[in-house]
């Protein structure tokens, strides 16, 4: 199996300044925790009122997944809908799904790919505006979940033998029992070049344990991210 992240073991973190996607995304969840908007997601509670796509998403998925593991009497209605049971069943088999990791973004930016399954989300978002680099993104709940923003030190196991320790990014999604580790990856074309078909990553920090992680149809999503970052070329 071929590494996704090739991460070095010393390399400092970025600042989220130096950041501008994860940076746009945290200021978009931290205003989903705002006054209740008038929209709603696709279980029919509110949805974001920031117009941004991943905090859009990530609403939507956050109160699929609470749905699906409470599982009472507001569930067995909604599972009578065709298109909510649908959703639920390609929720449980794991899928991806495309879209800009910023609204507005121009041809060839913020590509994203989202790889949803159960209850945990995948994110790779591309490079866009000044940054050059990609963002591969972990979502599970269990993953802690601090106030703010933060740096902390995991150990990731991508099966190839050769765990690495790097600093990345803690946060929570406001409104969801759902935390996240973002790894920076210095250019989108070195995540791509290792993604393969099927993958599998644990990720593991001290005092907290374990996440493990998983996709299928990584090739699929890889020639979609290419296809996408081409339009800017084509511009």
């Amino acid at each position: 199996m071929a590494t996704v992240l090739a991460l070095q073991l010393t390399a400092p973190a970025q600042a989220c300044t130096d950041l501008p996607n994860i940076c746009a995304q945290q200021q978009a969840m931290e205003d989903m925790a705002g006054p209740p908007p008038k929209s709603t997601g696709v279980d029919g509670e509110p949805a974001s009122p920031y117009f941004d796509p991943v905090a859009s998403r990530l609403s939507e998925v956050g109160s699929l997944a609470e749905l699906m593991r409470t599982k009472g009497k507001k569930y067995e209605e909604r599972m009578k809908d065709p298109k909510f049971a649908a959703a639920v069943e390609r929720f449980d088999k794991g899928g991806w799904e495309m879209l800009p990791t910023q609204a507005g973004a121009k041809p060839g930016e913020y590509c994203g790919a989202f790889y949803m399954k159960g209850n945990w989300v995948i994110l790779i978002s591309g490079p866009g505006g000044d940054y050059k680099g990609a963002m591969l993104i972990f979502w599970k709940d269990g993953i802690p979940t601090p106030g703010t923003m933060k740096k902390v030190r995991v150990t990731l196991d991508q099966g190839d033998g050769s765990p690495q320790t790097v600093q990345v990014f803690n946060q929570k999604m406001p409104g969801f029992a759902l935390g996240s580790f973002a790894f920076a990856v210095p250019t989108i074309g070195d995540l791509l070049t290792g993604m393969e078909d099927e993958a599998v990553f644990t990720i593991e920090q001290e005092g907290y344990g374990s996440a493990r992680f998983e996709w299928h149809d990584g090739l699929t999503a890889r020639k979609e991210l290419e296809k996408c970052m081409s339009a800017g070329a084509k511009g």
